[in-house]
């Protein structure tokens, strides 16, 4: 199946998402037992002819950059690291 193939809810489309989330289960918990949430910091459709303009795709990469590093902060604030 390609990414033009028809579907119930029509043709799909490349889709990037962003999401701060345990790395384990033994990361899932915070203080007082309770279940962390995961935080969804980018969440986008994609058309591939954006990325053939310079512009748009800087601005794209942009958003990513701005969404992993939102993710990141995410991690530190429950406490949880990425490793290094």
């Amino acid at each position: 199946m390609g990414q033009f193939d028809s579907t119930e809810r029509g043709c799909k489309m490349p889709r990037v998402i962003v999401v701060s989330e345990p790395l384990d289960d033994a990361t899932e918990r915070v203080a007082a037992g309770r279940r962390r949430a995961r935080s969804v910091t980018l969440d986008e459709h994609i058309d591939p002819v954006h990325m053939t303009d310079e512009h748009r795709s800087l601005q794209f990469l942009e958003r990513l950059a701005w969404a992993i590093s939102d993710a990141d902060e995410a991690e530190r604030r429950c406490g949880v690291f990425a490793p290094g």
